[in-house]
C-alpha cells in the first residue's frame, strides 16, 4: 500500500519580539494511505493525481500516456500538447506517475538553440552539468583575457554586482563531470584572476566576508534596496548568496586538487587567497540566525559593524544546504523554519519591498530548493517541493509554448540531483538516492550518458537508505566509476524509509516594512519623519502606532529600543555607527535607517584636497563649485600625494568624498578605482561607484553635479605622529573598469579613529 504526505500549507512566519525572534512551526498532516481515488500530492491550491494536475480553477492538465497533456477547462478539452519522448542525448524517464513522465518530456523536449548566458546560468549549469560540451562553451562566451565579463555594463557591475563565484561554481562542475584538462586549466586561469581582485577590492578583512549583491537581487533595479543606499552602499553589503557561492566554488576546487593529489596527478589549480574554512566560519558567524534556525540574506550598513537583516535569500540558503556549508543540524532546521508557498519560494522570506522574483529566478530556486529538501532528510519538504515543481510546470503547460524558459530544467534536477542523489567528482559519480513518499514505485532513468558511459539506471522504493547498489547485476558500493566504459544498468534498492517526518512551516504574505525615514538634527539627536508612522497627541500614541516601535543596533548590536518618534544617543566615547530599525506588531523587522556614524571630537582628520593637488575639471560647469574639487585620471592626478597627523596609536577608518554623478558623463562601466597607500604600504582599495541607474540619469539633469558620497572605508593601524598618504589610480582589467573612464572627482578624505 503506498504511503504519501497530505500537505496542508498554513501560515506563520517568525514573530520578531524585543532583541529575539520566536519561530513557530506548522505540522503537515499525518501521512496516511493513499486510496485509488486520492492525490499524490495535496494543497489547497492544487491536487496532483497519477495522471493529472487539478488546478481548482476548473483548469485540469492530463497526461495521456507520457507523450501527450491534453488541457481542459470544466471538463472541456481546450488543446492537446504533443510531449512526445525525450529526444536526442536527453535521458529517458519513467516514474510510473504519467503526469510527472509527461511534463519531463516537455521540459527535456525545448529548442535550446537560443541558449544564452545569463548570470543564473551558471547555478543551472552546476545542478545539470551532463550536457557539459555546450555549458563549457557558454561559460567560455563569458570570458575576456581570463577574467569573466560582467553581462550588464550598463547597470551595475563588479565590484557593486559581483557574478564571478557562480561562474567558478559551474564551471568546476563541468570539469568534475568531463575530466577535461584543457578546461581545468582555463578554469585555474580565471579563478587565480578573479579571486585576486575580489580579495584585493571586495574582501572586508572586519567580517572576512565579500562584499558585494547578486544580479538577481537587483532584478528590481534600486527599489529592491532602501532609498538611502547608494552604490557604494550596495558594494559596502555582504549578500548571503555571493558568499556562499563563493565558498561552494573554492570548496570545489580544493576537492578537485585533492582527488588529483591521491591519483598523483597534477590539478593545475593555483595557491588561491581566500580560505575556504576561515570564510565558511564568518559566514555563519554573520549569517547564520540562530533564534530563527535561517540564514540572514544580507549584511549591511557601516562595513566594520554590519548588521544582518532579518530575511533570508532562499537561493543562497539552499545551495548552502545543498553545497554542505550548514552542517546536518542546521540544514534540518533552515529546511524545516523556511515558509513554503503552494507554488515554490520567493527570492526574499518576508519579502523585501520592490524586489521581483522573476520566473526565471523563481525556477531556479524551485530547483535549488527541492535538492536542499532532498538532501535535508525531511519528508514532507521534499514533498512539497516536489509538488510546487510539478504544478508550475502545469501551469506553464497551459500558457503559449513559446514563453518557455529553455535554460531551467527543474524536473531535470529533480531526477539527477535529487531521485539519483547524483553527485560528480573527477573520478567518477556518487549516488545519494531519495526519493519522497509521495512518488512510490519503481523509477527508471535510461540512455543516461556520462563520458564514454551509456547508463541505464533504475531506483526501486522512497527514502533515502539504501539497501542494495548493483552495477551490471554485481553488489557494488554506490559509486560510478569515471573509467568505465560503454553501456552498464546500475539498480538501487532503496530499504525502510528513514525520511524525517518533521514539520514544515507555512508561508505568509508578509513584506518588511520600509526602512524608516530617520533625520539627525544635531549629531546625538534623531528624529523619525515617517509621518505615517506616528501621531502623537499630548504626549500618548495612537492606538494605531501601538504595534510599532523602534531598535537601535550601535556598532552592529542591539543596545536600545524606543517608542515615540525621538531618540537621543548617549555622549558615547569612541566613534559608533547607529542603525536604527522598525519593528512592527512585534513581528516584521525592517530595514534600517541610513547609518549615522558618531564620531566624537578628536576622533577624526579631515585633509581637504585642494590644498594637496591642482583643483578643477571641465566636468563640473559650475567654475566655483569645481575649484572645491580635484580631478584624478590616467593624466591628471594619477596620484595624489598628502600628509596627515593623528594624535593616538589605534586603528583607523579611510575614506573619501567624492562626486558619485559621474555617470551621467561616464556611460559605461561606471566604477573608478583608488590604491590607498599609507607610508608607502597598499592598505587598501577604494571604490568609487558611480550613478548608474537609467531612470535615475534621466531623473537628475543638472543636479548630477552636486551629487556625492563616501567611498568604501579602508582600515589600518596607525602610530601616533606624521604619517602620508597617497592614492594611486587602481586599474584592474580592463575587462572590469574602463581605463577611460576611470575618473574621480573627490573634495576631502576623512580619517577616522575607531575602537
Amino acid at each position: 500500500m503506498k504511503r504519501v504526505w497530505n500537505i496542508g500549507l498554513t501560515t506563520r512566519w517568525p514573530l520578531f519580539a524585543a532583541a529575539a525572534v520566536a519561530f513557530f512551526t506548522s505540522g503537515c498532516d499525518q501521512a496516511q494511505e493513499i486510496l485509488p481515488h486520492d492525490p499524490v500530492f495535496h494543497c489547497d491550491e492544487y491536487d496532483i493525481w497519477p495522471d493529472s494536475v487539478d488546478l481548482h480553477s476548473g483548469i485540469v492538465v492530463r497526461a495521456v500516456g507520457d507523450s501527450v497533456l491534453q488541457i481542459s477547462a470544466d471538463g472541456i478539452i481546450l488543446r492537446q500538447i504533443k510531449t512526445g519522448e525525450a529526444e536526442g542525448k536527453a535521458m529517458k524517464v519513467n516514474t510510473g506517475i504519467s503526469v510527472f513522465d509527461a511534463l519531463y518530456n516537455l521540459e527535456a523536449g525545448r529548442s535550446r538553440e537560443k541558449r544564452q548566458y545569463t548570470s543564473l546560468l551558471p547555478y543551472e549549469l552546476y545542478l545539470n552539468p551532463l550536457e557539459a560540451k555546450e555549458g563549457m562553451e557558454l561559460l567560455e562566451s563569458r570570458v575576456k583575457n581570463n577574467y569573466v565579463v560582467p553581462i550588464d555594463t550598463r547597470l551595475y557591475s563588479w565590484p557593486v554586482v559581483n557574478d564571478n563565484p557562480q561562474w567558478l561554481l559551474a564551471a568546476g562542475e563541468l570539469y568534475k563531470v568531463t575530466g577535461n584538462q584543457q578546461w581545468l586549466e582555463k578554469l585555474g586561469k580565471v579563478a587565480q584572476n578573479v579571486t585576486a581582485e575580489d580579495f584585493r577590492v571586495g574582501y572586508n578583512r572586519s567580517t572576512g566576508l565579500i562584499g558585494g549583491v547578486p544580479r538577481h537581487a537587483t532584478a528590481g533595479g534600486e527599489s529592491a534596496f532602501p532609498k538611502w543606499m547608494e552604490p557604494v552602499d550596495l558594494f559596502n553589503c555582504a549578500s548571503l548568496s555571493v558568499n556562499v557561492t563563493y565558498w561552494s566554488a573554492l570548496r570545489q576546487l580544493e576537492a578537485i586538487t585533492a582527488e588529483m593529489a591521491r591519483r598523483n596527478g597534477k590539478s593545475h589549480l593555483p595557491e588561491l587567497p581566500f580560505d575556504s574554512d576561515r570564510l565558511r566560519h564568518d559566514i555563519l558567524l554573520h549569517f547564520w540566525m540562530p533564534n530563527v534556525g535561517m540564514l540572514s540574506g544580507l549584511n549591511y550598513g557601516y562595513p566594520f559593524w554590519p548588521v544582518a537583516l532579518k530575511s533570508t535569500d532562499n537561493l543562497g540558503q539552499a545551495l548552502a544546504v545543498v553545497s554542505g556549508l550548514l552542517s546536518p543540524a542546521m540544514a534540518s532546521a533552515a529546511v524545516r523554519n523556511t515558509p513554503v508557498k503552494f507554488s515554490g519560494m520567493e527570492l526574499f522570506t518576508p519579502g523585501w519591498s520592490g524586489a521581483v522574483t522573476t520566473g526565471n529566478v523563481a525556477d531556479l530556486i524551485r530547483s535549488m530548493w527541492v535538492v536542499a529538501a532532498s538532501r535535508s532528510g525531511n519528508d514532507a519538504a521534499y514533498n512539497a517541493a516536489v509538488g510546487a515543481i510539478l504544478f508550475n510546470a502545469a501551469s506553464e503547460a497551459i500558457g503559449d509554448a513559446s514563453d518557455r524558459n529553455s535554460d531551467s530544467s527543474p524536473i531535470e534536477t529533480l531526477v539527477l540531483r535529487g531521485l539519483l542523489g547524483m553527485r560528480f567528482a573527477s573520478d567518477g559519480i556518487s549516488f545519494a538516492p531519495s526519493v519522497p513518499s509521495g512518488l512510490p514505485g519503481n523509477k527508471t532513468v535510461k540512455g543516461l550518458r556520462y563520458r564514454k558511459s551509456i547508463l541505464d539506471i533504475t531506483v526501486e522504493g522512497t527514502g533515502n537508505t539504501i539497501a542494495s547498489f548493483l552495477i551490471d547485476g554485481k553488489n557494488s558500493e554506490p559509486f560510478y566509476a569515471a573509467s568505465l566504459e560503454g553501456r552498464h544498468t546500475v539498480t538501487i534498492v532503496l530499504g525502510e524509509n528513514q525520511s524525517s517526518y518533521g514539520a514544515i512551516s507555512g508561508a505568509t504574505a508578509g513584506m518588511l516594512p520600509p526602512a524608516p525615514d530617520v533625520e539627525w538634527v544635531t549629531e546625538r539627536d534623531a528624529t523619525v519623519t515617517s509621518r505615517e508612522i506616528h501621531h502623537e497627541t499630548a504626549g500618548q500614541r495612537s492606538l494605531a502606532d501601538e504595534s510599532k516601535k523602534y531598535f537601535v543596533y550601535l556598532n552592529g548590536v542591539i543596545t536600545d529600543e524606543f517608542l515615540t518618534r525621538h531618540f537621543r544617543l548617549y555622549e558615547a566615547p569612541a566613534t559608533t555607527s547607529v542603525q536604527i530599525v522598525e519593528v512592527r506588531g512585534d513581528r516584521w523587522m525592517s530595514f534600517s535607517a541610513r547609518p549615522h556614524l558618531y564620531v566624537p571630537e578628536g576622533c577624526q582628520t579631515v585633509i581637504y584636497l585642494p590644498e594637496w593637488a591642482s583643483s578643477g575639471s571641465r566636468i563640473i560647469s559650475d567654475r566655483v563649485l569645481a575649484q572645491k574639487f580635484v580631478e584624478t585620471n590616467r593624466w591628471k592626478n594619477r596620484t595624489l600625494r598628502m600628509e596627515f597627523e593623528v594624535d593616538e596609536d589605534g586603528d583607523y577608518a579611510i575614506d573619501v568624498h567624492y562626486l558619485y554623478g559621474l555617470g551621467i558623463v561616464n556611460s559605461r562601466r561606471r566604477t573608478a578605482m583608488r590604491g590607498a597607500y599609507v607610508d608607502g604600504e597598499r592598505v587598501g582599495v577604494l571604490v568609487f561607484p558611480q550613478l548608474c541607474s537609467p531612470p535615475r540619469d534621466r531623473e537628475t539633469g543638472e543636479g548630477w553635479q552636486s551629487m556625492t558620497s563616501f567611498t568604501n572605508p579602508v582600515k589600518t593601524s596607525l602610530t601616533a605622529g606624521r604619517h602620508t598618504l597617497e592614492l594611486k589610480i587602481y586599474q584592474p582589467s580592463p575587462v572590469y573598469v574602463d581605463p577611460y573612464n576611470n575618473d574621480v572627482l573627490a573634495d576631502f578624505v576623512r580619517i577616522v579613529r575607531l575602537p
